[in-house]
């Protein structure tokens, strides 16, 4: 069986918030770690190659204008590793929990949650444990053009805690990426997505045992790869600017991203709900 991740509490991580393919098709994790600077190894392994690549597409928020690409072997499996500069030289050896990389903000990452594209590992997604719609939260960071927010009221599957939205955990990056997903117990294709009472989407496809995929554009995941993914590669808005961006924590606060100018400032509480009526174009 390929490698299962080992996540240190309070990791934020994201299975459906990114555009790129491997995402849509379940095959990819993005996984952070508590201070969201260096990426702690959440298996033990052997760097085999590294390799950097320079990026031409477009965007504001990169602070290089390359990328890193790494490949990993992980209990004889190859991982794939992107947006992490690796402490290591290929050959060297790791174990979990070490810190192994720092993030990267590359033309690929640069306005997202610092984290690590990882590819060739298993990730399992609970069934839900504690069904909340979050309404509150608390200001963790705030930048010139958007500002962090930690969920407080949030929901449980398992260790994974998330927006709580009607029957499930909502991963999203909305409406800016077309699709997102939602960690729960969808009955049937075709049911409304809401975020409180703020219609979403349509469910649209069964990704794993307790997820599901979600679209607000009719056919987008089911055309995606020969219509959407190429706006994906030139960072070109899939179906509206972006507002926010919902991930998921190991055991510790999720976090919304809103790309917006704040009058809040750190450690102010939140109402979630009046946040989210701000995106005027965004709920259908």
């Amino acid at each position: 069986m390929k490698p299962l991740l080992s996540l240190e509490e309070s990791t934020p991580l994201s299975f459906f918030s990114s555009g790129f393919p491997s995402h849509v098709h379940g095959e990819a994790v993005d996984v952070s770690s508590p201070d969201m600077e260096t990426f702690i190894a959440p298996f033990s392994g052997t760097l085999l190659h590294s390799e950097k690549v320079k990026v031409g597409r477009p965007n504001r928020h990169a602070k290089v204008n390359y990328d890193v690409v790494s490949f990993l072997e992980v209990d004889g499996y190859k991982v794939k590793m992107l947006h992490v500069e690796p402490f290591l030289s290929a050959g060297q050896t790791f174990r979990k929990g070490e810190a192994i990389g720092k993030f990267l903000s590359t033309p690929y990452t640069g306005g997202d949650f610092p984290h690590a594209h990882l590819e060739g590992i298993t990730f399992r997604i609970p069934r839900l444990t504690e069904d909340k719609l979050s309404s509150v939260g608390k200001v963790l960071k705030v930048e010139e053009d958007f500002f962090d927010v930690q969920v407080v009221d949030y929901a449980k599957a398992g260790k994974i805690h998330g927006l709580g939205v009607s029957k499930g955990i909502l991963n999203v990056s909305y409406p800016f990426a077309c699709y997102g997903g939602i960690l729960g117990e969808y009955t049937s294709l075709g049911q409304r997505v809401e975020i409180q009472d703020l219609p979403m989407g349509y469910v649209a496809k069964k990704i794993k045992r307790n997820a599901f995929l979600f679209e607000w554009k009719a056919g987008a995941i089911s055309s995606w790869d020969y219509d959407l993914s190429f706006k994906v590669l030139v960072n070109e808005p899939l179906c509206g600017s972006p507002f926010m961006e919902a991930v998921l924590s190991y055991g510790g606060y999720p976090l919304i991203r809103f790309f917006m100018k704040s009058e809040f400032k750190e450690g102010d509480e939140v109402n979630l709900y009046q946040l989210f009526s701000r995106c005027k174009k965004c709920w259908g």
